[in-house]
Order: C-alpha cells, then structure tokens, then sequence
C-alpha cells in the first residue's frame, strides 16, 4: 500500500521538438517527400511514432460504445508498444477498476472478476494518487507491489487523465527486469493524453442516452394515465380482431398507434387503431379509405399497409413491423430535453429527412399525397430505413396544391426536428440557427428555402431533394445514422 520511495516517479514528457535532425535537413513534423524510408535512425524512429499515434487517433475517434473503446484502447497501444500486457483502469470514486486487458479473445470479452484496486496503492494506485507515470525497473523494490495476472519483474504505469484529472490508468508489466525504457513511457504518456478526452465524451454520451431512457419511460406512464382517463382508448393486452396489443407508441388525437401481435400468423405488426368515439363517422370511412390507397405504395421509406378492418367499433389498420420503433416526435421531444445534443445529431437528422423526402417524391409521382405529414408519422428504428406512415390520399382534383401542402408540411416537420420547436406560420420567420446555433448552415437554408419563401406555388419534392443533397465526404447510411442509430439501440435495449 506504500508509496514508490525507491525511485522517484517520471513526469510527464514534454512535447516533441522541431529541431531538424543533424544533416538531414528534414524536420520531424515534415513527412519527406520521397516515398522510401528516412535514413536517419532518429527520423525513422519518429516517424513510426507520428504514424503510430495517428493510427491510435483515427481507430479510437471511430468507436462510439464504451465498452469497445476500451477493448479497442487496449488492443492497439499493446501493438503500438510491442508489448504482451496491457490493461485499462478506470477510476470510480477511491477505487480503480480493471475495465479490458490485452490478450483476451474477442469472443471472451468479459472481465468476470475484474482487478480492483485502491487510489493510492501499489504501482498503479500511486500514479493514479500522484498524476505522474511510474516506471519501475525492479518491482520487488516498490513496496506493496500489486502483481497483475502474473507477478511481474518491472512495470509501467501511465494515468490517464482529462481537464487535468486522473480518469484512470494504463498499465503493463514484463517479466523482465528493466521492461521498459524511458522512450515506452514517452509514448505511453502521449497516447494516454488522446485516450483521456475520448473515453470521458463516450462517457458523457451515455450518461445522455440514459437520460432519453429516463424520459422515454416517464413519457410511457404520462401516456398510460391519458388512457385510463380517456374511456375511448384501448389498452395494452386488450385484443382487436385478430391482434392483441402490446406497446403503445403515440397516442394522439384521433388515434393510437401500437406495437401488437398478429396472432394467427403468430408476427408482430404495428396497429394504428382509431378512437372509438370516432368510429362510425367519415373519420372512419376515410381512416379506411386512405389505408386502401396505401396498400397500392411499395417504397422502402413507406411502411407496407396488411390489412384494414373494423372489430366491435374500433377501426384498424395494420403496417409493416419495424425493430423497436420510436416515433420521430417522441425522439426530438427526448433530445430536446437533454443538456446538449448527441454529436452527429444534424446528420442524423439529415439522413432520415432526405430518405422522407425520397418516399414522398416516389408517391407525388403516382399521383397520391400523404395529407397529414408529420413527426408522428416518421417512424425511427435501430436496424432499418426509416418508414412513413398515414398515406395516402389518392386524388385527381386540386392535385398540385396538395402535393405543395405536403412539401410545407414535410418542411415544417424538418423545422421542428431541427429547433424541437413546432413552425408558427403567424410573424416572422425565426432561422433555425437562432434557436439552434450548431444547426448546419444547409439545413437552416433549406428552411429559410422552404418556408420563408414568397411563392410555395413552385415547390416540389424534386426542390426538396436537391435541398437536402449537401456535400459529403461520405454518403454512407451508416456513417450518417450512426448517432440516431446507437440512440435508439440504446432505448430499445432498456426496455
């Protein structure tokens, strides 16, 4: 337990320097120009530690779980160092706990009982007390040395820091003497300051995506308590022809859209069911009617309508089941709840809007209008394409003006993802970027485009979609959807 009084700790080293190495004339942060090799051993040396550390930036700036960053930490600076022994610690409250360890097989990823040790013992205590790495050459002269999976003759030990504050600690020891020279703790140390920053934002980004779980649950039991209140609703567990239903996902005005049970073909399928004390009335007639319209639409963002029908008053219609949805307005009234939006929300959000957008075009050009869009007829998932639902008015009068009147409404949709503000159409137009300041600058265009412009009458879908064709590096789905997706993922695996 006692403190390293043998040899004094290492601090810190200092950042590189940019002396030119002797006749060479080439600086260390220059890459020469040829394509070989650099001839001088220290440049060589150098270099493969520039790439070293930027092969460590690039693969832990790509993780966004937890648990595989810390694996992924472990990994890569075991191969950076070339050593056999790499463990991660994180601190929690006086303690450090072993959080992965280089060695073990991916498909054993488990730490059943993992190393627990106190702030201040041992070699690994003492940097994580002190802040300053500890290299010990001869671990029989540390005292209260706290051997590892074995009992190692020198080790290094580096804290992990951020806003100078020691997070955790790296550690690895060798079954030698003197395992370690001053230049492995150099880069020990360097890669320790990348790691710090990164594993406290994934960090904070779970603690965000427990918050929505939170909310998402309150949400449920606000929406459980209108039910019981209402009289004209129905309940979870209670059958509706052949389908019994399981969770609610919006309750609104006119009606309710659930997760159920298709229970003679044994599948499970989203049932919007209309309030019973709307039934019998041309709500329900045109609540069908739209459904049959539906039907004839096969577009990948638009969910595919089974069946339509009546059961002791309540009119249904049953859709195409996606995994674990969450309606769009349920997810950006969770969002706008939180302290700050999860990074790559804007893109997200961009991804999700430009595939609406693409389904809409696809029925305006078969003549059928949506008539209703909105946030609650975007459905979101974890695993699938985002889906449409609430089509279709089929119709050969006043078709233009309706197919505008779904461009608006798509637009004021997009406005209201974007700010989680609802569009008021009195005053004047409020730029998203003045309520939402990291809105993107073409996501802000194309409101202004949109809905701050003088003559609608020329809006179309096709405007639409070259509105939302911003530039990118990548136009890969995964990369776009990648913080809606890990959100809702999150959600579903907590329910």
């Amino acid at each position: 337990m006692g403190m390293n009084t043998a040899s004094p700790p290492i601090a810190s080293s200092p950042p590189l320097g940019i002396e030119s190495c002797a006749g060479t004339g080439w600086y260390p942060f220059e890459m020469p120009n040829s394509p070989g090799q650099p001839s001088c051993p220290s440049c060589k040396s150098l270099r493969d530690e520039l790439l070293g550390l930027n092969e460590f930036t690039e693969i832990v700036g790509s993780q966004s779980n937890l648990n595989e960053l810390y694996w992924t930490m472990s990994d890569t600076i075991a191969s950076i160092l070339g050593v056999k022994d790499l463990v991660l610690y994180l601190r929690e409250g006086e303690m450090l706990i072993q959080k992965s360890a280089y060695g073990i097989k991916k498909s054993d990823r488990k730490i059943f009982e993992p190393i627990e040790i106190p702030i201040g013992s041992g070699i690994v205590g003492t940097a994580a007390t002190t802040g300053l790495s500890q290299r010990v050459d001869d671990t029989s002269k540390f005292p209260g040395y706290i051997p590892d999976q074995f009992k190692g003759q020198s080790e290094l030990a580096v804290p992990v820091l951020f806003e100078n504050r020691v997070i955790g600690v790296f550690d690895t020891e060798s079954k030698n003497k003197n395992g370690y020279t001053k230049k492995d703790c150099q880069i020990l140390e360097r890669l320790a300051r990348i790691a710090g920053p990164r594993i406290q934002t994934i960090i904070q980004k779970e603690k965000l995506e427990e918050a929505v779980v939170f909310l998402m649950d309150e949400r449920e039991q606000t929406l459980k308590n209108n039910m019981r209140k209402s009289g004209n609703v129905p309940f979870p567990g209670q059958e509706i022809g052949l389908f019994r239903l399981e969770r609610m996902l919006n309750l609104g005005k006119t009606s309710t859209l659930w997760e159920a049970t298709q229970q003679d073909l044994g599948r499970p399928v989203i049932l919007q069911v209309l309030h019973q004390n709307k039934g019998e009335t041309e709500k329900s007639i045109r609540f069908i009617q739209k459904a049959k319209v539906a039907s004839q639409l096969q577009h990948p963002n638009i969910a595919e309508v089974y069946d339509c029908g009546e059961d002791e008053s309540w009119f249904w219609i049953s859709l195409e089941h996606l995994p674990s949805p969450q309606l769009l307005s349920v997810f950006a009234d969770s969002m706008s709840r939180l302290p700050s939006l999860p990074e790559h929300y804007y893109s997200a959000i961009a991804w999700t809007l430009k595939r609406v957008a693409g389904a809409l075009h696809y029925a305006h050009s078969r003549n059928v209008v949506h008539g209703q869009i909105s946030t609650r007829n975007l459905i979101l998932n974890p695993k699938e394409e985002p889906q449409v639902i609430g089509f279709g008015e089929a119709t050969s009068t006043d078709l233009v003006n309706k197919k505008i009147t779904d461009v608006v409404d798509f637009s004021k949709s997009a406005y209201q993802a974007i700010t989680f503000r609802p569009f008021q159409e009195e005053g004047d137009f409020i730029p998203p970027n003045l309520i939402r300041p990291e809105c993107p600058d073409f996501l802000n265009s194309f409101c202004e485009k949109t809905l701050n412009c003088l003559d609608r009458s020329q809006l179309s879908m096709e405007f639409i979609l070259e509105l939302l064709a911003k530039p990118e590096k990548s136009d890969s789905s995964d990369h776009e959807s990648s913080i809606l997706r890990n959100l809702l993922r999150r959600l579903s695996g907590n329910r």
